[in-house]
């Protein structure tokens, strides 16, 4: 490793946040008890219109973190979280929000994990919080634990297990691997999702570990939950489901995490139509899009996967037969 190198940081942090003077302080404390790596944090506020920017320039860091505060105007978490990989230096890279914290030791230890490893990514446990009192905790199986599989591989391990996590924060990953595939967010909601299920399905490889590394806190007014019911949230499921259509069609990928993939794309149209549904609009949908994760399913000898498939399928359907749903042969 070259003298310049070894001057960069060991792990980049990304924090995107909007108006999060509440929580601010304590996401940001949480990442500054890492005492066994350097750390460069890079805060990027997405025009918060409160004193999120003053807070985070003012918590006291020590001498193994640095903090880069960016402002910008709004323009959604994914363009926050781009403009934090175009400055990040560390070749670890991970993903905190600005109202959620981490558990530094286990936090430290899967990034070293990671580091000494020849894997693209990590994967470590996540806490969940709900309302302040009921708790989850979302991680692998013991027996998946410290081993070592490819991209297609843990995704259809995960999901067999029912442990696939769509957010970005519940891995870290090697920088070089971001950059060799050019990864970008995209979209305002679902955009874990799309990044996830493309990051982890062309890795080379992906480490598994039991480290308990985040905490995150469900919040009732998130983007997500204001707009559950929403233009915004019908536009950026549908937009994933093409985008994981244009993914699944250019890639040669092994049956079951085509159909894996397949039944992601057709859990997001049946969330787009029952949107769709609670807005009294009708939505048009792609045909070739609807044959095409069909024909994935139908060719699967994965009974379980073959019937929530065909769940999905039949939904479409009646969303079809209720003038909710039409098919474009366009797309």
């Amino acid at each position: 490793m070259s003298d310049k190198k070894q001057s960069w940081p060991d792990i980049s942090i990304i924090v995107p946040a909007f108006n999060a003077s509440k929580t601010i302080r304590r996401c940001l404390k949480s990442i500054f008890k890492i005492t066994t790596a350097k750390v460069e944090t890079i805060v990027v506020d997405d025009g918060s219109s409160d004193d999120t920017c003053i807070l985070a320039s003012s918590i006291y860091h020590p001498k193994n973190h640095t903090i880069t505060i960016i402002q910008t105007r709004n323009q959604g978490v994914s363009s926050a979280r781009n403009l934090g990989l175009q400055l990040a230096k560390g070749h670890i890279i991970a993903f905190v929000d600005s109202d959620d914290t981490i558990l530094a030791s286990n936090f430290a230890s899967l990034c070293n994990q990671l580091h000494k490893s020849d894997c693209d990514v990590a994967i470590g446990g996540v806490h969940i919080l709900f309302n302040q009192s009921v708790t989850e905790y979302r991680k692998v199986p013991d027996h998946l634990v410290n081993i070592t599989l490819s991209g297609e591989e843990t995704f259809s391990a995960l999901h067999k297990e029912d442990v696939f996590t769509p957010l970005v924060f519940a891995y870290v990953w090697k920088k070089e691997y971001i950059e060799r595939h050019q990864f970008k967010f995209k979209f305002r909601i679902s955009e874990d999702d799309l990044w996830t299920t493309k990051a982890i399905c062309l890795a080379k490889s992906v480490l598994f570990t039991n480290h308990i590394h985040y905490n995150y806190i469900k919040r009732e007014k998130s983007l997500t939950a204001c707009n559950k019911n929403s233009n915004l949230r019908m536009l950026c499921h549908y937009s994933v489901s093409l985008e994981l259509y244009n993914f699944i069609t250019s890639h040669n990928f092994d049956k079951e995490t085509a159909v894996w993939i397949s039944c992601k794309i057709l859990h997001l149209i049946c969330d787009t139509l029952n949107t769709a549904q609670q807005l009294s609009v009708t939505k048009s949908i792609s045909l070739k899009l609807c044959y095409m994760v069909k024909s994935f399913i139908i060719k699967s000898e994965n009974m379980y996967i073959r019937r929530i498939g065909f769940c999905y399928l039949l939904r479409i359907e009646s969303y079809i037969k209720k003038g909710i749903a039409k098919l474009n042969n366009e797309e």
